[in-house]
């Protein structure tokens, strides 16, 4: 795989097809708002929680779309392996990395995430409020499950005492399970290690010099199962190990929101 990773200079010549992604937590219709009020030209808009996620799934709080909904979303928006795909967001966000980790597990490989956010991007491309209207595909995908963890998959390495690591991606103090503002118990999945990903987040920017220590000693080959509340944030790690050469990278789509409703969990108490 290629760098997911592109600031404005690196990306590749030719037609580039932008997937703007820009979206609020705290207000979830502010990303459809701002996409008509202005995007980059040409690009479409993928909504967090109507194309990204699955709402009306029980596992986890943003729990992963469907295929057949996922792939409608390509083959309406006119998408296809053969196209170049840039997706950006406000800039140091989960949103563009959310996006890229369902472009590859339905196979698409000429896909990157922009550092620059949109405000920067604008500078260059510049600004269009007009409907963007493509001509409808029709896919044949190749999805990547191996690239995805469930539950029942962790659980059964439990039991047989297999060797994984599991890496959360929240703050310390929700992975120490002293504080928890979106699940109703506090706490980490047992064994996992901390990697919080807005360490990693440095104004509107990513830091792509900074392997941790965590990483240091690593095979680039070894499993990584990253997670975090909802499975949204978890992707901010997926990407920048990715970006690092790790290539068993995976993610645990429900994540801790999934995980509590049914299993156990580790506190620092």
């Amino acid at each position: 795989m290629p760098k997911v990773f592109l600031n404005q200079s690196e990306f590749p010549s030719g037609a580039i097809r932008f997937i703007d992604t820009r979206f609020s937590l705290s207000n979830p219709g502010l990303g459809r708002t701002l996409y008509e009020k202005g995007h980059l030209p040409g690009a479409i808009f993928l909504d967090l929680e109507k194309n990204a996620s699955d709402m009306s799934s029980s596992l986890g709080r943003h729990p992963f779309p469907s295929k057949e909904g996922f792939q409608h979303f390509l083959e309406s928006n006119g998408l296809s392996y053969e196209d170049t795909i840039v997706i950006y967001d406000q800039g140091a966000s989960p949103f563009a990395t959310r996006a890229y980790f369902l472009f590859r597990w339905a196979g698409f490989s000429n896909v990157f995430v922009s550092l620059d956010g949109y405000e920067e991007l604008t500078l260059k491309w510049g600004v269009d409020s007009l409907p963007v209207d493509y001509p409808v595909t029709i896919l044949s995908l190749h999805w990547h499950d191996n690239l995805i963890a469930t539950k029942d998959e962790i659980k059964h390495r439990f039991e047989k005492n297999e060797a994984i690591v599991l890496v959360d991606a929240r703050s310390a103090h929700r992975f120490s399970g002293k504080q928890e503002p979106f699940d109703a118990i506090a706490g980490r999945i047992p064994s996992a290690c901390n990697v919080d990903w807005e360490q990693f987040a440095d104004g509107n920017h990513f830091r792509l010099d900074q392997e941790i220590g965590f990483l240091q000693d690593r095979d680039k080959s070894e499993e990584l199962v990253v997670y975090c509340g909802s499975g949204v944030t978890a992707s901010v790690l997926f990407c920048l190990f990715t970006h690092w050469g790790f290539s068993h990278t995976r993610i645990y789509v429900g994540s801790y929101s999934d995980w509590i409703t049914s299993e156990e969990v580790e506190t620092d108490n």
